[in-house]
């Protein structure tokens, strides 16, 4: 995934097209509408996890928006939310195991983006009501009735007829809902829409005309099977490639770029039904692999009941890392154990006493062991972090380890010295040089006010510890708590300075 979008969701307006790299920073001052756009991630999460009757599940375990009516934003003046993620069909096919080779006709499509608009409905639910896919030049818009009933599709500014088709909405497993349809003069019993069918049937129609009357339909449908996106030119040689016929041949080479012409908007409607299911799919799988962690996590406790549990992640206000910890195999620990101890200087176990166990700490400069809950909040609060950014070091399989894994994590520098801050930043460069290796796409999304943070990677930069392109760097503007929230994307230079950087941006003066 390259970037995400959203209009009308909280302060937010519209804020467009933002990267998502590596390790990507959010700042401003508080209420600015960093924590907003950080937690679009575990809404996104808590949407795929539960089965629901819209695309997102405003309050849920990870977080709590609300409803439709409290994220809208107050300026909005359409009365819907949007959502965007653009991506490359590329890392879809390399992340997906049903695309691991895209379809034949996906392989033309390159850079794709696409927004889904959610509107309110009843008292309290919310649906989509239209679905674009924009690529290349070219936009594809599909409206959905309240019933879930697809009622338009246009590509560009021209409408396509969907004849004695018809097309609903019948999952949100994905955020973006999939697609099914029936095909003409069958019982109305619902499949799968892999293909725009009433396009095809157009394309068909418009070749058959040009072709000598004795080629058959079947031949003109195989043939188009094997068409692909791309520009005229493109397509009018793949017609003279595919169609080998003399008399086909002559009207080519007379009227190829108007007959490659006429088809090439239908050739995109014919993919969208499938297009959208590959991109639902694939937001699935980035949404299911985000972890987030709040700004402020659980207390240590002195003891922790037992429980007979195998803790594969860390809940989003750490309360649960004993256990995590405790689960552990040697193998693992052992590797957490040096994790900690080289970035932090100590060592952390759950230790069994008494029925009960309790997390002990033992730097590495002595032998004695320490109850967590005797030693300052900032330990609490940090160890949550330490621990969500090594587990992604982990090279554990499951079924969504292809896919890009998130972690969303607020003020990681709470109630930390700023030394530990910047120890911080970097710790998410290790393991995001760690991830690499074994072939993880790991980002951090990392919402802060810690300068130690921000200057410490512009420092790891000049020394080629990161590149500059893996980091990016989102500022936060508002001027009351009732406008709209502004970004500006600032990066760093490849010696590791800050650029298009207000100037006494983290200023005590003007706060």
């Amino acid at each position: 995934m390259d970037s995400f979008s959203v209009r009308n969701f909280k302060s937010l307006r519209n804020i467009e097209d933002v990267p998502i790299k590596p390790i990507n920073l959010f700042v401003g001052k508080n209420s600015s509408g960093k924590s907003s756009l950080l937690r679009l991630w575990p809404l996104l999460k808590q949407s795929v996890m539960r089965r629901t009757k819209g695309p997102l599940l405003f309050y849920g375990e990870e977080v709590d928006f609300g409803s439709f009516d409290d994220v809208l934003c107050n300026k909005s003046k359409s009365g819907s939310i949007e959502l965007s993620f653009g991506f490359s069909i590329k890392d879809i096919s390399n992340s997906s195991s049903r695309f691991l080779i895209p379809p034949l006709f996906l392989s033309g499509y390159s850079d794709v983006k696409i927004r889904i608009t959610i509107i309110k409905i009843g008292d309290a639910g919310a649906q989509v009501s239209k679905i674009e896919i924009f690529t290349h030049e070219d936009l594809c818009s599909i409206e959905i009735d309240q019933n879930g009933k697809v009622n338009l599709l246009k590509i560009n500014e021209s409408t396509v007829e969907l004849g004695n088709y018809e097309y609903r909405v019948v999952d949100y497993s994905g955020i973006i809902p999939k697609i099914v349809g029936t095909k003409p003069h069958r019982a109305p019993r619902f499949r799968r829409a892999t293909k725009f069918g009433k396009a095809e049937d157009i394309i068909t129609e418009t070749l058959a005309k040009k072709m000598h009357a004795n080629t058959s339909t079947n031949t003109i449908t195989e043939g188009i099977d094997r068409l692909i996106f791309g520009s005229i030119e493109s397509i009018s040689k793949q017609l003279t490639r595919i169609f080998t016929g003399k008399h086909f041949g002559k009207v080519m080479t007379n009227e190829g770029y108007t007959i490659a012409s006429d088809i090439r908007g239908l050739i995109f409607a014919r993919d969208a039904f499938i297009l959208i299911e590959t991109a639902s799919d694939y937001i699935r799988g980035v949404a299911h692999n985000t972890k987030y962690i709040k700004p402020l996590r659980a207390a240590a406790e002195r003891y922790y009941r037992p429980q007979d549990l195998q803790i594969e992640e860390i809940n989003s206000d750490g309360s649960n890392l004993a256990v995590y910890i405790r689960s552990l195999s040697t193998r693992e620990k052992d590797s957490f154990d040096e994790w900690t101890a080289s970035s932090f200087g100590f060592r952390i176990r759950a230790s069994l006493s008494g029925g009960h166990y309790s997390l002990r700490l033992k730097t590495n400069k002595g032998d004695r062991e320490y109850n967590v809950a005797d030693l300052g909040f900032g330990y609490s609060q940090i160890l949550p972090v330490i621990t969500q950014i090594w587990s992604s070091t982990r090279s554990k399989r499951t079924a969504f380890s292809n896919y890009p894994i998130i972690y969303a994590i607020e003020q990681p520098e709470l109630h930390l010295h700023p030394a530990y801050q910047a120890k911080v930043a970097d710790l998410m460069i290790k393991a995001y040089k760690v991830a690499r290796s074994n072939d993880l796409d790991v980002r951090f999304i990392i919402e802060t006010h810690s300068d130690a943070i921000v200057n410490r990677i512009g420092r790891r930069i000049s020394e080629e510890e990161i590149n500059s392109d893996d980091v990016n760097i989102v500022l936060f503007d508002k001027m009351d708590t009732d406008t709209e929230t502004k970004c500006v994307f600032s990066h760093y230079s490849s010696d590791g300075y800050l650029e298009n950087w207000p100037y006494g941006f983290f200023d005590s003066e003007d706060f």
